[in-house]
């Protein structure tokens, strides 16, 4: 059961529902306020999508600086370390040289022994058999 207010037009006398009007009305200013909370949380969301944006840049960029931090740092340490086994081989082949310098040198020096004491047995033997 709906009353209908009507009211008639003091120019042209036609029938206005007052109603529907009001409907009108409200639905104009609902549907205006909607449009700009609507507008205002697409503006804010750009906003914050925009602020996101800025941050995964940076996080980017600073991911690519630690990237290429660690990517120096490793150079360096193969570098140290490989200088490092370049020195101790080299020690290595120097201690290994002296040392085989000296075995050659004892060696020689044991030889030259024999073999005089070899000669002076075979000049004493000689000197006996002549």
């Amino acid at each position: 059961m709906e009353k209908t207010n009507l009211i008639n037009c003091p120019n042209c006398n036609a029938e206005i529902n007052v109603n529907e009007v009001l409907f009108k009305q409200f639905e104009l200013q609902f549907s205006k306020e909607y449009r700009q909370k609507q507008s205002d949380l697409e503006k804010q969301f750009l906003e914050k999508e925009s602020d996101l944006s800025e941050i995964q840049n940076i996080l980017d960029k600073e991911k690519k600086e630690l990237e290429e931090k660690n990517k120096d740092f490793a150079e360096r340490v193969k570098s140290q370390v490989e200088n490092k086994i370049a020195a101790e081989k080299l020690l290595l082949e120097q201690s290994f040289k002296e040392k085989n310098e000296k075995e050659k040198e004892e060696f020689k020096q044991s030889l030259i022994f024999e073999n005089s004491q070899k000669m002076e047995l075979l000049e004493k033997e000689l000197k006996e058999k002549s």
